[in-house]
Parts: structure tokens; sequence; C-alpha cells
């Protein structure tokens, strides 16, 4: 049946009173074609209206504002009590759905959140948020599909722009091509020439540069962990450096930076039209974006080309779909030489030995032999990363090694409900929950790090593979074990294992994964090696070695420098 044919018949039954039926239509219109506009006007004709009488504006914003202060059980008191007042109001629920989104109730947020888009379905936001829940119920292929619903709304919603593209990188399977023309959606909607400065170059290739960071995470937070040896090891000769920080947390990794920055910008309250000034009135020669399309990122700035020379690095695992931004840093592994340069907006900037430079957390304690008689593996993972197909893959290798366990940590398992629905996945593959050992947040970063003492073997997701955490484990002497994938976001644990000189543990396909993770859980001397030397062998390496990296680093600056000055030139 075509469209035009369903739609006659969704108009029909609801003139005949069968609202659900025709609801059912619409949506399933919307679902292949999110941009008709038909379908989504009969469904908003279908969507109960909220009792008149609703909370005033006033009231509105005085709930808004209790949920912005993190007043949580306040909020859902003053946003039941108006449900209860007034009925039911999309704004109201779209509310109390973020407290329990923020609090870990997800299926309770999910219920909010499926009121809001029945009473307001052209309420962008409340798809936006419907995504968030699905990412945190691990259910990235729906997360996308209510991430593409609030672009198709509105499509210059930044948020859920960078929400889907990021959201992307978690799907199994999604074509390369696909995800990168999603991506440059980017670019079409928050790019091109109207906003951007123009810059000339003083025509002087070999001069002291001053280079810009532009980030939110400049406190206790993975990009730190990998920013911070580059900042204090760059040559004060050659490079001044500026930090844009994108956010108000002030914590020992933020005073560190700062202590090693020339210049320390604090920028949380400004717009992109204020920071874009800022960084110009600065003068910067090469912007820096470390945050892409995660949260709180400022990618649109770049969008300005408030620099000259603008670069993505570390932060996110994708192109920006941005052309103002020229470069990204990568590496042959994690971007072979040839398809990745088409699915990247900006030209690719390949490092020898690899994009990360790690020097050990602080304080992380020392490795210590592990003699329990269990074998356990071990992933500290975000959770989002652990979709069914990883579960049903680590609960192949949990059956392949009998009486063996597998150590979860993150934050999000202090939620009973991803405690349920983690135990409940492994259930379906036969692993019972006496087999996990589930750990949220620990009190200190050194805690943390202890943990993988009770790791025999590390366990890597895919298609989002862990990059910090495969540090940490490497750093704590706990092998780890990767998948080999086709994208950047797919090859991070091959290019960190290859870079590290032990890639005999990057499996090439699934079979090749259970077959190492079982064969080191039965050779205890191999595992004893890896705990007595992974850790000088960090240091070793090229992934180690700070001074060597920040200087491949400030090369590349300099040849991009020269290219703008030599482009200049030819004008």
């Amino acid at each position: 049946m075509s469209v035009s044919q369903l739609l006659r018949k969704a108009a029909k039954l609801t003139k005949d009173g069968e609202g659900d039926a025709a609801k059912e239509i619409y949506q399933s219109i919307l679902d292949k074609f999110p941009k008709n506009q038909a379908a989504r006007k009969g469904l908003s004709g279908l969507a109960p209206k909220a009792k008149t009488g609703g909370p005033s504006q006033a009231q509105l914003q005085e709930l808004l504002a209790l949920y912005n202060a993190q007043k949580m059980q306040e909020t859902v008191d003053m946003g039941r009590a108006f449900l209860q007042q007034f009925g039911d109001h999309h704004l109201v629920h779209n509310i109390l759905g973020a407290v329990h989104l923020d609090t870990g109730h997800y299926v309770i947020a999910m219920s909010h959140f499926n009121k809001v888009n029945e009473l307001a379905p052209d309420y962008a936001e409340g798809h936006n948020n419907m995504g968030a829940v699905m990412n945190k119920l691990r259910m990235p292929e729906k997360a996308v599909e209510s991430f593409e619903r609030a672009i198709a709304i509105n499509p210059k919603y930044a948020q859920a722009h960078g929400n889907r593209n990021f959201e992307l990188n978690y799907v199994a399977g999604l074509s390369p091509r696909v995800s990168f023309e999603k991506h440059m959606e980017y670019e079409a909607n928050f790019g091109g020439s109207a906003n951007q400065m123009a810059h000339r170059s003083d025509g002087v290739v070999n001069r002291r540069l001053r280079v810009g960071y532009v980030s939110p995470d400049f406190n206790a937070h993975s990009v730190a962990y990998f920013f911070e040896p580059l900042l204090a090891a760059h040559d004060g000769d050659r490079i001044e450096t500026y930090c844009y920080y994108c956010e108000t947390k002030v914590d020992d990794a933020t005073k560190r930076l700062i202590g090693l920055s020339d210049f320390w910008r604090d920028v949380a309250g400004m717009d992109d039209a204020a920071l874009a000034k800022r960084i110009a009135e600065d003068r910067i020669d090469i912007l820096v974006d470390l945050a892409g399309h995660s949260a709180k990122s400022r990618v649109r700035v770049f969008a300005r080309k408030p620099a000259p020379v603008q670069v993505a690095w570390l932060g996110y695992p994708n192109t920006t779909g941005l052309r103002a931004v020229d470069y990204r840093f990568t590496d042959a592994i994690a971007d072979p030489v040839g398809v990745a340069d088409e699915l990247h907006s900006e030209e690719l900037v390949r490092l020898d030995g690899g994009i990360w430079c790690y020097t050990g957390g602080p304080d992380a304690p020392v490795p210590v032999a592990k003699d329990d008689g269990v074998i356990t593996f071990g992933s500290f993972n975000h959770m989002s990363k652990l979709t069914p197909k990883v579960i049903a893959l680590w609960a192949r290798i949990l059956k392949a090694v009998p009486n063996s366990r597998l150590l979860l940590k993150h934050l999000q398992l202090a939620h009973a409900v991803t405690r349920d629905t983690v135990t409940k996945q492994f259930g379906i593959h036969g692993i019972g929950p006496a087999r996990l050992d589930l750990h949220a947040k620990l009190p200190k970063y050194a805690d943390h790090l202890a943990l993988y003492g009770q790791v025999d073997v590390g366990l890597d997701p895919f298609p989002f593979n862990g990059c910090t955490t495969t540090f940490e484990a490497l750093w704590m002497g706990v092998p780890v074990v990767a998948l080999n994938g086709e994208t950047h976001v797919a090859r991070v644990g091959a290019s960190i294992l290859t870079h590290l000189g032990h890639d005999e543990l990057l499996a090439q396909d699934e079979d090749d994964y259970v077959r190492i993770a079982s064969a080191l859980a039965g050779d205890a001397s191999k595992r004893g090696e890896y705990r007595a030397g992974l850790r000088d062998a960090v240091k070793a390496s090229p992934l180690g070695d700070a001074p060597s990296f920040a200087a491949k680093v400030e090369d590349a600056y300099r040849e991009m420098w020269a290219k703008f000055v030599r482009g200049d030139e030819n004008e």
C-alpha cells in the first residue's frame, strides 16, 4: 500500500472514531519517512489534549528552576501535584522524565517521555529525551530513531544532531558511508560560510604558534588523562597554549591543567558568538576541538571559524561533519589510508605511534599478583557499549571457561534497572547472576584502579571500543582482548594493542576473540607475565612517551600552519 493510500485509510479511521488504529498507521509512515508532514499533522490531531487551565508559565518556570537546582525530590513532588491538579501536561511530564533519567529510574523516565510524545508529538525535545533513555537502556537503534524524529521536527535542533551522531557509533553493522552522510547533515544545518570569520596569515612560518584547546572536560575526565601529558610536554619555545574551559567544575585535575597552560579561559557562560569572538581576540593560530559531538561540546563554535586552522582530536571517535574543521588527528591503524579519508570532512593527519599518550592516573597503585583460583574477566566500560551482541559473545567466553566470573564496573550499575537488565540479558544466554560481579562508582580513583587487581583478563566491547578503560587495565597489568573492526570507533583497540606491541591480544573475528580470552584464562604463567610487565610496556612504547608525542603533534601543527601561510601567499 502506498503512502497516499495509507494516509487516506488513517483519515477514514480517524473519522470513524478508530483513533488507535489511525495512530498506528501514521506512526508506521513516520518510522519510514520522518519528514512526512501529512502523517505528522494527522498524528498531532489524534493527540489527547491536556485539561484546560493547566499550570501557568510562572509555575512551569518554578518547576524547571527546581530541576536545574538539582532538587530532585522537590521537583517530583511539585510535578505530581501539578498533574493531579491540572491533568496531563507535556512540559510537566518532560521535566519529571528528566528527573528520573538523571536519577537512573529509566523505565519511569520512559513512561513520562512516552506521555510527552503522545500529548505533543511535534515537541522535538520529547523525542530527543526518549533517545537519551534508549541510550541508557542500551538500545542504540531505537535511540537513533528517537533522535531522528526530533531532527525531522526541528532540523536546526543541534543537541539532537549531536546525540544522534554520537549514538551512531554504538550501532553494530551500520554502514560507514551512512554514518558519514548523517554526520555531514551537521554541515548542512550548522556549517557554511555565513558566520565564518576571515583570516590572513602574517606570512611568518617559523614563529611561536598560539594553540587553543576547547573542551568541557578539563577535570577528572578521560579526555584530561590524555590531554595532560601533551600539555605538560609542549615545547614552550614552539607553542603558546590557551585552554578554553566550557564547564564550571573545578577539581585537582582542573588545577593541574591551569598550572600547565600558558593562558586559561573560563568560558562556560559564553554563547557561541561570544566564545568565537574571545578566541579571535586571542589571535589563536590553531584551534583544537577535544569534544566533537560528545556532551556539552562547543563544536558549533568551530563552524564560525574563529581561528585560521582548526583541528579535531581525542574526545570524539568520528568526523565532526564540519568543513570548517580542517584536520583530524588519527593514525594508520585506527583509520587506514584510503576509505577512511573519504569518510571524513576533515583531512586526516596520521601520527606515527598512535594518537594517544597515557602516563598513568594520579596515585595509581602498583599492580599486584592475583592468585585466588578463580578466573575473572572484566570490563569497566560505559554500559551503553554493552549491547546485546557484546553480552552474547561474553557469555560464550564464560561458558567456554567453567566457573569463571565477569566483573563489570560503571556508575550506571548503581541503578537497579541497569543491574536487572544486565542480569536478565546474561540469563538469556545461560549465565546466572552468581557469575556476575556488578560494581558501581568507587569513592576514589585509586580504588577504581585497584579493582583491576581482581581481574585476570579484560574484555573490550564492540563496535564502540574502550579507550581510557583499556589503558587503565594495561597500566594495572591486565591484558585486554579486543576485536578488530572496520571503522575508527571499532579499531581503537587495534591501534592501542598494535602500538603497544601486543597484537597477539587482537582478535580478527568473534571465534578468535573467544579463543584468545579462553587461552589466557588457562595460562596462569602468561597472565603473570602480563601483570608484571604491561605497565613498563606502556611506558616504553610510543603510547607512553610524552615528549616524543608532543614533538609529533607540534611538527604537525607547524606543517598545518605552513600550509596556511603558503595558501595566503598563493592567493
